[in-house]
């Protein structure tokens, strides 16, 4: 018998279901292939340089950072529109916005720079740096030590978690170095201008009626009958009156019953009667506010730390924004208006 004669194997019997699962997973991977294609349709690559601040590179990716913070507010009024120029503008508008906003945060990561706080103002050192805090957070985790937020940080976490600590060390610093100050009398004047701000909610006597959510029926017809100024109404027995003094220093849990009834009293007028409602914990109650006595504004001791902190920010969001006035912007048109919405063309 010569090779060609020789038998050969039968082939190997696949089953349809794995034909069927193979092809599935294709179709996938090809419609996913194409769902990214899509999404980036329009867009510039990430290393495209959208803006030049002092000579240092906004990067596309950088900018889309900025960009995915106001986009869902700006497709939901494109939404409402139905004019190409209407839609045009808010798009417009949008991207401005963003790149405001992107080189606000290249201004003071430059700023930071300088002062050695930072080692590089650029994207790709801020990758670096993601980088490393991703393997120091896995060396912890294979030491089954404590990590404190994610095991690993996605770049666009990372990216708003740094910029923030970086504004605190960066305020922190040009305070400590006098760059930015503020005296006693801009406290005074401070506290002078937000003096009703401070002042904490009025002092409120109510009668809370209260009974299981199952109950409601007869605590509506309690209700309806104290409304009516010529009945004399019984509480039923299945329904809890109680007498309540809510002031400033009441403390409840968010969830709790209590709480719900202080909210409901501060939306009703002294001498009203409220509406009916639940609370999550499964109870049905109603308030009539008896009083409101105003409270006193606290003094200025009392409030100081949180007007230095609130004096600290504005005299820091000066400085910032007097090095932007300052700085030299170069922006590339051409990249910034390839930029798209998402859920643009929906």
């Amino acid at each position: 018998m010569t090779q060609r004669q020789r038998k050969m194997p039968a082939p190997r019997s696949i089953p349809y279901t794995a034909v069927r699962s193979a092809c599935a997973a294709r179709l996938f991977g090809l419609f996913l292939q194409a769902a990214v294609a899509a999404s980036c349709a329009g867009s510039p690559p990430d290393q495209a340089i959208v803006a030049h601040v002092n000579g240092h590179a906004i990067d596309a990716v950088e900018f889309r950072r900025h960009l995915e913070a106001l986009e869902s507010d700006a497709i939901a009024q494109m939404r409402g529109r139905q004019s190409d120029e209407e839609r045009q503008r808010i798009r417009t508008e949008t991207l401005r916005a963003a790149l405001a906003e992107a080189v606000r945060a290249k201004i003071q990561q430059i700023e930071a720079t300088r002062l050695g706080l930072l080692d590089d103002p650029s994207y790709a050192a801020f990758l670096k740096r993601l980088e490393r805090e991703n393997a120091r957070r896995a060396r912890v985790k294979a030491a089954n030590g404590v990590i404190y937020g994610p095991v690993h940080y996605q770049p666009e976490t990372y990216y708003d978690h740094e910029l923030s600590n970086l504004i605190l060390r960066l305020r922190e610093r040009l305070l400590r170095d006098g760059v930015i100050s503020y005296s006693d009398e801009d406290v005074s004047a401070l506290f002078k201008e937000k003096s009703e701000e401070l002042r904490p909610p009025p002092t409120l006597r109510i009668e809370a009626f209260r009974a299981p959510a199952l109950r409601r029926a007869e605590l509506e017809k309690l209700q309806s009958e104290m409304r009516d100024a010529s009945s004399k109404p019984v509480a039923p027995a299945q329904v809890t009156r109680s007498k309540l003094e809510l002031s400033s220093e009441s403390r409840f849990g968010h969830a709790s019953t209590e709480a719900a009834i202080e909210h409901l009293a501060r939306r009703t007028s002294p001498g009203e009667i409220s509406a009916v409602v639940e609370s999550d914990e499964g109870e049905a109650f109603f308030v009539r506010v008896l009083s409101s006595e105003p409270s006193p504004v606290p003094g200025l001791e009392t409030v100081k730390p949180a007007l230095v902190r609130q004096l600290a920010r504005r005299v820091y969001e000066a400085h910032i924004e007097r090095l932007r006035s300052a700085a030299h912007l170069e922006v590339h048109q051409p990249v910034l208006e390839k930029f798209r919405l998402r859920g643009e063309m929906e």
